[in-house]
């Protein structure tokens, strides 16, 4: 079987080589619709679907009060009634929502860190175990406070790692006497692009309901879905506008999955433009197909005559797959590199801010899809002239004219109509739906 697959292979590249045109046309057709979809793809699997970083993160939400249609945040005070009040909370913790500079003086030259101020819990609500020592305890974020937990990338660029980093005293901001306690585990980007956790104690107020500048992040509990949280979040929403109308009045409270947050914007648009793509694909394996076809209509009469001669039906239908086979790997190494430099280009053109576990690259599923989209336009391209190389109609036909009028074939006009019928609907539909993409950007 192995020897067997050689020797099509070889006899593929040989006969390839002998139309070097044809083949460079086939070739340049697939590359640029693989390249195309695997850039759209890189896309799709950093936004859509890779798994975050955090323990069960489809348990996860952010929750934020809305008022006049305006998202705002919410008391400390709120956030402790968040978690006595909906049962379906497993736990709930809370922080400042965007990040602020903190200058750090240390031995070397002066830097700013990125900090966000949280209760000690965050870890914890968010799943992910620290790397060294231990958070702060609950009561440090009642008073101010000074304890702090370095991100695994600090720890390792400014203090080489050492894990007697823990119990160190550090200052920022000119203001001697922060504590590490901890080191946040290795990749941990939240929110995007912060250094350095400290403890909220002394920020906010536990007792002021009016006092709003925290965002709450909780846990749902297992067996509940973030459908029956926004339920509940009505109810709460009515009873705190009851309770406490001066502060409470016309607000409401409202969840969000860690996936909408931090893709929900740009969803819709990676569908419409990876729809886009999958036509563009077709339409090339659809132009493949028919200049395939016209290649074995042009070699009717040598293969009527190896079928004569007792080459088998499936010995025929194998030159064609491992023809196509090569083709398209060989356009899917093309189209890799092409689809490298698209990601990069749109990656600069557009510029999207993301954090560390949602980077932008070509990593294994993207390969996988690579890989996938070369054999399946080779396997798809190869149908139709296979279909109607193997008809025994046509090679009686062929040897009895002599080779002439082989194109006016029935089967093979009506194969050659229907691809050229799908490639007008292909581009048909791809136009529209470059409009519609056109009407939602």
């Amino acid at each position: 079987m192995f020897d067997l697959a050689r020797s099509s292979f070889r006899l593929a590249l040989r006969r390839l080589a002998r139309q070097p045109g044809f083949s460079a046309t086939v070739i340049l057709t697939l590359a640029l619709s693989i390249g195309a979809a695997t850039s759209v793809f890189s896309y799709v699997n950093a936004l859509l679907l890779r798994p975050f970083p955090f323990r069960a993160a489809e348990s996860l939400v952010e929750i934020r009060t809305v008022r006049g249609g305006e998202m705002g945040k919410l008391s400390m005070r709120e956030v402790l009634d968040l978690q006595e009040r909906i049962p379906i909370l497993e736990s709930v913790a809370a922080h400042t929502g965007s990040a602020g500079g903190y200058n750090f003086s240390g031995d070397g030259k002066p830097m700013e860190w990125k900090a966000i101020l949280s209760t000690g819990n965050l870890f914890e609500v968010l799943g992910v175990p620290l790397a060294l020592g231990n958070r702060w305890i609950s009561n440090a974020d009642l008073k101010r406070d000074f304890r702090v937990i370095l991100t695994y990338e600090i720890w390792q660029r400014v203090f080489g790692g050492r894990t007697d980093v823990i119990g160190k005293t550090i200052t920022l901001d000119y203001a001697p006497g922060y504590e590490i306690v901890g080191v946040a585990s290795r990749g941990l980007d939240f929110r995007r692009g912060v250094e350095v956790f400290r403890s909220i104690g002394g920020f906010t107020n536990y007792e002021i309901r009016s006092g709003r500048n925290v965002v709450a992040v909780a846990r749902i509990r297992a067996g509940h879905a973030g459908e029956e949280l926004q339920q509940h979040l009505e109810g709460f929403s009515a009873r705190m506008a009851s309770e406490f109308p001066d502060t409470n009045r016309g607000m409401a409270f409202r969840a969000s999955s860690f996936r909408q947050i931090y893709s929900g914007d740009v969803r819709p648009y990676l569908i419409i433009l990876f729809g886009a793509v999958a036509l563009l694909m077709l339409i090339a394996c659809v132009n493949t197909a028919n200049l395939l076809l016209a290649r074995a209509l042009a070699n009717s009469r040598e293969l009527s005559i190896r079928l004569a001669l007792g080459e088998s039906r499936g010995s025929v239908i194998s030159q064609f797959a491992m023809e196509s086979v090569v083709l398209a790997l060989l356009a899917g190494a093309i189209g890799w590199r092409l689809a490298t430099w698209w990601m990069q280009l749109l990656r600069n053109m557009i510029g999207l801010e993301l954090p560390a576990w949602m980077t932008i690259d070509m990593d294994a599923r993207v390969l996988v899809f690579a890989v996938t989209s070369a054999l399946f336009t080779s396997l798809a391209s190869a149908v139709a002239p296979a279909w109607h190389a193997i008809r025994s109609e046509q090679y009686a036909d062929s040897l009895k004219s002599g080779g002439r009028g082989v194109s006016g074939d029935r089967v093979a006009n009506r194969i050659r109509a229907g691809l050229i019928t799908a490639q007008v609907a292909f581009g048909g539909s791809s136009r529209m739906w470059g409009r519609f993409a056109d009407s939602c950007f």
